[in-house]
């Protein structure tokens, strides 16, 4: 403001003006973009039907009076296979749950795709974007358990085998099979071979007991064996070693 003092007449008040004028510029205010987004996990195939969740995220203006958003799932093959419609009033967030079955779904990749739309307040309808998202459903696995009471028994002693069979379930969580059977395998050389008429069907928790006994002095190596379950996939157990000892 020093250059102001030396000024004299009209131009000193033009120039006092000038410094204390304010301009304001108006900044447009950018549309608020509507979304849809998708988010989902990858899945296991049951015997027993589950409902597998898919999460929607759908953003709108604060102008929207409404919005519909439809959820499609397609087969590995690309075939669709069902829709479910989500609606809402506002921005929001929406989960659907689709029923997967061992019996009706191949394992393979899915996928899911919304198409849907919105209106304003004054009802003209705005499409929202598409969104896709690709979950991998797969056969669900088994663990199989062996416990032997006595790994270094004598001739004629019985052992006591028992093993435990869990399937894997969503959330990473495990349980004893319903159903199947389990069958002792013996390796003597280089080949795992079945132990004769050991084939048995679990119990409600999952558990097969035997018992046996060997007349002459060896070393080999057995473990169980998890087959004809319901859908999952087949399992074995750690091998153990057991050596039989000549009786006193």
């Amino acid at each position: 403001m020093k250059a102001l003092r030396n000024l004299r007449g009209p131009l000193a008040a033009l120039a006092l003006g000038m410094a204390s004028a304010v301009v304001v510029v108006a900044v447009p205010t950018p549309a608020q973009a509507a979304t849809a987004t998708i988010k989902a996990s990858d899945g296991l195939l049951l015997h027993d039907c589950s409902k597998h969740p898919v999460k929607v995220k759908v953003k709108v203006p604060d102008s929207a009076r409404e919005w519909v958003l439809n959820v499609n799932r397609y087969r590995p093959d690309g075939e669709a296979s069902g829709v479910i419609t989500v609606k809402g009033n506002s921005s929001g967030r929406r989960t659907t749950r689709w029923i997967f079955c061992l019996n009706g779904f191949e394992p393979g990749t899915y996928q899911f795709r919304t198409n849907g739309y919105w209106t304003d307040k004054t009802g003209d309808i705005k499409f929202l974007p598409q969104a896709t998202r690709s979950v991998t459903m797969r056969i669900a696995r088994t663990r199989t358990k062996l416990t032997v009471s006595d790994t270094t028994p004598r001739t004629r002693q019985l052992v006591k085998f028992r093993s435990l069979t869990l399937e894997e379930r969503p959330g990473g969580k495990w349980r004893p099979v319903k159903y199947g059977y389990v069958r002792l395998q013996r390796k003597s050389g280089t080949a795992w071979t079945d132990v004769e008429n050991t084939s048995t069907f679990v119990n409600r928790k999952g558990r097969v007991v035997w018992r046996d006994g060997w007349l002459k002095k060896s070393t080999f190596k057995i473990r169980a064996f998890s087959h004809e379950l319901s859908g999952q996939r087949l399992s074995k157990s750690k091998p153990i070693t057991i050596t039989v000892r000549r009786s006193r």
